[in-house]
């Protein structure tokens, strides 16, 4: 609209040319008169929903977060929207202050392999396999080792006896965060008043094992169990290792919870409303194991509800509720599934045919509305926020759009369901 716009100057010149020609007595009613039609045209053809003639940018991943969303372009630049009281961040509206409602370029050099973000905290793995997180750093969240909020990314350095540590995958929530390191190495940092990072008495005992254990206990595990000792179990400000021996291939960070898949294809969850779905509150080896006669690729966790993949790549969910066994329920929606997104008690799927779902529920499973826009899209990626969904199609483009929780956790039938709304359904491009 901006650059059409700027054709009206012109068209203001030649009609006052054309008037004093004339020698029109009622040149300026008619000169205003045709700038309303002109503008009326311009803006009723910019509102349409149609996107054909919008040039889009190509995009690689994508992380939908609570008051943030954050994106990786196909040339590794990573960008981020929304609110910005202490990073770049969501979809938002005009009435929020501080906010971007348009992606906004990091201020981080390098290229971006992939991004996690979560409520007004994000952390990313650049192209070098370096960590880096920015935001806000109540109880440690961004695992610097110091207290502080960041506006810009800032690097997490840990090192083992080879020297610098190489990140593969990293997932962040509110307030803690975990990270799979090269050699598939569990680490996790932030709060921990619900054992969400590590239950410090199991991790003790795991640590004493391992020194009587076959392989000698290295320096940098040495360094890690002093700090366990010399820290208060409920928040840890630098990363530490979850168990000594095992090794990890997926974490996704809940709540107050976190759950992860080791490379034997097991399913563990540990912490906060974990705990509350067991008598044994220190879990044995400190992990709930889920479903042990299952083999698992992947693992999305909401807030009081989680879903994974089979190595089928079927789809299972269950909630996480005192004094209930979990016991994952199967999604029948599709008998495939290329990746899933949870959030609160809502998750969305891109089926095997590149079709998006979203449902919410375990028990009885109920398909959510979608904007009707999308009928036809076959999709790449899809993430689901606290209000919001994010999803990068087949063309690369990226889509985002909103939704409404109401008070008994359903979601209301949006009303942007149609394509007449562009507005909340918006392809993000180049303006």
């Amino acid at each position: 609209l901006t650059v059409t716009l700027s054709f009206l100057p012109a068209v203001n010149a030649f009609l006052k040319r054309i008037s004093h020609a004339a020698c029109v007595v009622n040149s300026q009613v008619l000169l205003s008169l045709v700038k309303l039609i002109v503008c009326l045209s311009l803006l009723a053809s910019c509102s349409s929903p149609s996107t054909s003639k919008f040039t889009a940018k190509k995009y690689l991943a994508i992380a939908a977060g609570d008051q943030m969303s954050c994106a990786i372009l196909a040339n590794g630049s990573p960008w981020c929207w929304g609110e910005n009281s202490n990073t770049l961040g969501v979809l938002s509206n005009p009435l929020v202050e501080n906010a971007h409602l348009t992606p906004q370029r990091l201020h981080s050099s390098g290229s971006w392999r992939s991004i996690s973000a979560g409520y007004n905290v994000a952390c990313g793995i650049k192209s070098d396999y370096s960590l880096w997180c920015w935001g806000s750093n109540q109880y440690g969240a961004l695992g610097i080792d110091e207290y502080g909020d960041r506006s810009t990314p800032t690097e997490i350095i840990i090192t083992d006896d080879n020297g610098k540590i190489a990140w593969l995958q990293v997932a962040i929530q509110m307030h803690h965060a975990c990270a799979i390191d090269s050699q598939r190495r569990l680490w996790c940092w932030g709060r921990n008043e619900q054992w969400q990072v590590a239950d410090q008495q199991v991790l003790a005992e795991k640590y004493q094992q391992h020194q009587s254990g076959q392989t000698p206990v290295a320096d940098f595990e040495r360094v890690i169990f002093t700090y366990l000792q010399q820290s208060s179990h409920q928040h840890y400000e630098r990363p530490i290792l979850v168990d000594f021996t095992k090794r990890w291939s997926q974490v996704s960070v809940g709540l107050d919870y976190t759950c992860a898949i080791d490379i034997g294809k097991q399913l563990y969850c540990w912490g906060g409303r974990v705990l509350e779905t067991t008598e044994d509150k220190h879990l044995q080896q400190g992990f709930l194991q889920i479903s042990e006669n299952k083999s698992w690729q992947w693992v999305a966790t909401g807030n009081n509800y989680i879903c994974a993949l089979d190595d089928q790549s079927a789809a299972w969910c269950w909630s996480l509720q005192a004094g209930r066994i979990i016991e994952p329920q199967p999604i029948s929606f599709a008998n495939s599934w290329l990746s899933i997104s949870s959030k609160n008690i809502h998750t969305c799927g891109v089926s095997s045919e590149k079709k998006l779902v979203c449902w919410q529920g375990d028990q009885s499973p109920k398909v959510l509305p979608l904007v009707n826009l999308f009928k036809d899209t076959r999709w790449e990626q899809i993430a689901l926020g606290d209000t919001h969904i994010c999803g990068i199609d087949s063309e690369q483009s990226l889509w985002c759009w909103n939704f409404v929780t109401q008070a008994d956790n359903s979601v209301k039938k949006p009303e942007f369901s149609d394509t007449s709304d562009i507005a909340f359904a918006a392809r993000l491009g180049d303006k």
